[in-house]
């Protein structure tokens, strides 16, 4: 009799919710955070913030009215590293001739590393350390993290 009454109580308590409410801790919603934000890839964050990734391709701003040498790169791939077990974000295809690609609701506390390279995957690696990340230099936000990445056509 005691064991049907732990298993009903059990039953009606369901799941413990392991993992939410703390630094790190997965989420779907910003209340799941326990006043922190809830960020991509969803996990909570007391420093979530945005991320402007810029290149060049041989020294040269690419934009839409000028692409430069893009149509020798193609578009880009750009992976997102988080330390720990966190998952990466990876973005493609980012198109090349834009010149820059912003990421915002990510974890800055957790940000490692970002990762730029061709879509084909010839050419070019470039990875900015989460140390070679500054502040925007143009008035953007408090939040806001900018990396400058040179690309090469040959």
């Amino acid at each position: 009799m005691r064991w049907g009454v732990v298993l009903l109580l059990l039953a009606l308590a369901g799941c413990p919710d392991q993992g939410r409410g703390g630094p790190g801790g997965t989420c779907i919603i910003d209340e799941d955070c326990a006043g922190q934000t809830c960020t991509r890839p969803d996990i909570c964050s007391g420093q979530p913030g945005a991320v402007t990734v810029r290149w060049t391709v041989d020294g040269v701003t690419p934009t839409l009215a000028a692409p430069a040498g893009c149509t020798s790169i193609g578009d880009l791939r750009l992976e997102v590293v988080f330390r720990g077990a966190v998952t990466q974000l990876v973005y493609v295809p980012v198109p090349c001739a834009q010149g820059q690609t912003r990421i915002d609701r990510l974890p800055l506390d957790s940000l490692s590393q970002l990762v730029l390279k061709r879509a084909s995957g010839a050419g070019d690696t470039l990875v900015a350390q989460v140390g070679d990340l500054r502040p925007r230099d143009d008035g953007g936000a408090l939040d806001e993290l900018a990396v400058l990445m040179p690309l090469r056509t040959r």
